[in-house]
């Protein structure tokens, strides 16, 4: 009768508040002692409402991960254009048998984990809801292993090749917790191209902060403004710094400073580890910024599988959803409509509907532009079509060295040659190459072509946009697809409606730009 009883009130409960669930990943056996899981406020909105990272591909650059863990089977991500075994590079990656990642210190397919380190990383990530031990953050979420470092270090050239594979080979988020006690003592520039490449290609990129001054009495953090280290002060990325185990500070030994934008628990952390590294047992705990970021990058492979979301927008709704600078998991979820997921963003339209020219927080533009200009180059839209080709193939041959750094320091910019008939070209921050702008049905198709896709919100909800979208052109997927184009100097948004909006957008926003330094930039073209 109690039984029964008993049956009949939690039916009676279910049908009250059937937005809760008796979350089932309790019965792992190590649950209890993941107290981060409620300090990150990692509640049951997620296990109820949505799908736990399905979807979503983590690549996790360390010393490998064991992936036979008992807790990791099934996480592993898999090259599905790869055929195993066949000694073949298949998919033309530049990488043979590379099934399941990659190692870039012996340049071969052996992931034999190197230490217990990348294996920590992963569980926390993605450690499987199957009452075995512990339970990751994003439990659906696959992981990309990439072995960089040994028990002798990390190499850069491997770090960088695995960046670049990471954004290749389809990874939406990429976790790094190398941090300075890993022999980063100082600021490496060379982590700029393989961060902005993995960026441009959004991917969102999560970076321990480090572990401060481990010579230090009492291992003191560090100020990152003061003593910058890679690759967690290179720019496109965030930041983790560590909190003690009460959630509530920072530990004495985190990393702080600008350089890092969000913290997370990082004290007696418990996860998968390595046997062969840890007196044969499966499971430890573990101290570190290295154990904080997973947590913040677990949040990224969440939102990335609910939402369209770009990469630009989870890196703000993290930092700005969180609770003083703590993460809190909650937060950055509410709000989103799961129903649209990121292959809504395919269903853009080629071309945007013909409406009034309109602004985004910007400055009014006068609508009259040059008539004589836009009717003089739709006279004859073949022959235009033949004086462009021509064009760009006679700035192709002009050019002779590339200057990086002025292609760089003009990545999203609108350049106007003063020399000749103020031809105008766009720089794409994704390549680093210029695109011609014609006529003004060209500079409308292409700004639209080079668009990175973004939600209604986050277009109209910024007068002031984040540097990680300057020079960029955002197009809006909730409303069919219209374009506008953030300019880097004010940081605020210009409609891009028509094609004449695109022009006039062009001609009012374009850098004077001389022969001889235009030709220093690479040309681009449009399939």
């Amino acid at each position: 009768m109690k039984k029964q009883f008993t049956i009949f009130l939690i039916l009676i409960i279910y049908l009250m508040f059937p937005c809760i669930v008796f979350a089932e990943h309790k019965a792992n056996k190590y649950f209890s002692e993941q107290y981060y899981i409620n300090t990150i406020n990692h509640s049951q909105y997620v296990t109820w409402q949505l799908s736990n990272g399905e979807g979503s591909i983590v690549a996790v650059i360390d010393d490998g991960v064991w992936l036979q863990h008992p807790d990791l089977v099934g996480a592993n991500w898999k090259n599905n254009k790869e055929i195993p075994n066949n000694d073949k590079d298949d998919d033309n990656n530049g990488y043979i048998d590379d099934c399941y990642g990659w190692n870039f210190l012996d340049n071969n397919n052996d992931l034999v984990s190197k230490g217990k380190h990348g294996t920590a990383v992963a569980g926390i990530i993605a450690a499987r809801d199957n009452t075995i031990g512990i339970v990751g953050i994003a439990p659906k979420s696959k992981i990309m292993s990439l072995t960089v470092c040994d028990n002798y270090g990390c190499d850069d050239d491997a770090i960088y090749d695995a960046i670049i594979y990471a954004a290749n080979n389809g990874a939406d988020v990429i976790s790094i917790s190398l941090g300075s006690t890993n022999g980063y003592t100082g600021y490496n520039a060379g982590f700029d191209y393989a961060i902005s490449y993995a960026y441009n290609r959004g991917v969102v990129i999560v970076v321990a902060a480090g572990n401060g001054d481990t010579e230090s009495a009492g291992q003191t953090g560090m100020d990152l403004d003061f003593y910058k280290i890679s690759p967690v002060n290179n720019n496109l990325v965030l930041g983790v710094g560590a909190l003690d185990k009460t959630g509530q500070y920072r530990t004495n030994w985190s990393n702080y400073g600008n350089g890092v934008d969000i913290y997370a628990p990082g004290e007696e952390i418990i996860s998968t580890i390595v046997p062969l590294y840890s007196n044969n047992y499966s499971y430890g705990y573990l101290d570190g910024t290295s154990f904080s970021a997973p947590m913040v990058a677990a949040t990224a492979a969440l939102l990335k599988s609910y939402s369209i979301l770009s990469n630009v927008e989870i890196m703000s709704r993290i930092t700005s959803k969180s609770n003083k600078g703590k993460l809190d998991i909650k937060n950055s979820l509410e709000g989103i409509d799961i129903k649209k997921r990121r292959d809504y963003v395919s269903s853009i339209p080629e071309e945007t509907p013909q409406e009034e020219a309109k602004t985004n927080g910007s400055q009014e533009f006068d609508n009259q532009i040059n008539k004589n200009i836009i009717e003089e180059s739709n006279l004859n839209k073949e022959a235009d079509k033949e004086a462009i080709k021509n064009i760009i193939a006679e700035e192709k041959n002009l050019i002779t060295k590339i200057d990086n750094n002025l292609s760089k320091r003009m990545s999203g910019n609108i350049l106007l040659q003063v020399e000749k008939n103020g031809e105008g070209w766009y720089v794409n921050p994704d390549d680093e190459k210029k695109y011609y702008l014609g006529r003004p049905a060209d500079a409308f198709s292409i700004m639209r072509k080079l668009g990175l896709g973004a939600t209604h919100e986050f277009i109209t909800g910024n007068t002031i946009f984040p540097n990680h979208v300057l020079g960029k052109i955002l197009l809006d997927v909730e409303q069919n697809g219209e374009a506008y184009y953030i300019y880097p100097k004010d940081k605020k948004a210009y409609y891009l409606g028509r094609p004449a909006d695109a022009f006039n957008v062009m001609r009012n926003l374009g850098l004077g730009i001389t022969n001889d330094d235009v030709r220093k930039i690479d040309v681009g073209e449009m399939n």
